[in-house]
């Protein structure tokens, strides 16, 4: 229900515990097995649940109802403002997308 939780600290902890992985907010991941090869493509889903900041607050990461005043996750690379919130999830996922392409 907040966008300015967590962001780094769950990338960081790939780094020191090999069953969480998440070496970035989208990434591959090539798994060899004994006659085929999977190769999966792991990307951001947080825009379907970025919404406008009034919208349904229990369900939106940009709510201004969940997130303190003046959130912002911009000095890692995210979101300045619950305003810009969804807007930026959006542009982000759209990246992605041509990323997969």
């Amino acid at each position: 229900r907040q966008f300015n939780n967590g962001w780094p600290q769950q990338i960081g902890y790939s780094f020191v515990n090999h069953n969480w992985i998440m070496p970035a907010r989208y990434f591959t991941k090539t798994m060899y097995h004994t006659g085929y090869t999977v190769e999966y493509f792991i990307i951001d889903t947080n825009a379907f649940d970025a919404k406008d900041p009034e919208e349904d607050p229990e369900h939106n990461i940009c709510s201004r109802e969940h997130n303190p005043p003046g959130a912002s996750c911009s000095r890692a690379g995210g979101p300045s403002s619950v305003d810009s919130c969804k807007r930026w999830f959006w542009s982000s996922y759209a990246q992605q997308k041509g990323w997969l392409s």
